[in-house]
């Protein structure tokens, strides 16, 4: 009997921890380069180079800004910033332009990229609307 409470209790806790690592960790699938940290910010002129990154779950919901790690590089850029995306589970990405490198590496991780202007919030959810 014990035992089988310590297994039911076990899975449950096992459960648990993907749901919210699925709702909180892994959710992150859309992300516009801009330049201020929240929603509100205007997509960014060039990705690579974009001072933030802000990550839309796919209903559009604003889930977190993040500092660009690649922004400063000198060299690598685009591919870096690709690779970021890439490690946060991002599917789409959106900035005004794109450069070559970085456009050749969101390909290889499958990543969709789009040139688009506007405020971050108001062009993700314009482009995910259900």
């Amino acid at each position: 009997m014990k035992d089988n409470r310590i297994k039911i209790i076990s899975i449950t806790l096992l459960l648990l921890f993907f749901i919210v690592g699925e709702v909180f960790g892994g959710s992150a699938h859309i992300a516009a380069a801009v330049d201020g940290q929240g929603q509100d910010a205007n997509i960014s002129q060039v990705a690579a180079r974009a001072p933030y990154f802000v990550f839309f779950d796919t209903h559009g919901n604003f889930i977190e800004a993040v500092q660009n790690p690649a922004k400063d590089k000198s060299g690598g850029a685009g591919s870096a910033a690709a690779e970021f995306l890439a490690e946060r589970g991002v599917k789409t990405v959106v900035a005004e332009s794109f450069g070559s490198k970085m456009a050749q590496a969101l390909s290889e991780n499958h990543i969709e990229y789009f040139e688009k202007k506007g405020v971050a919030h108001v062009v993700v959810q314009t482009m995910y609307k259900k």
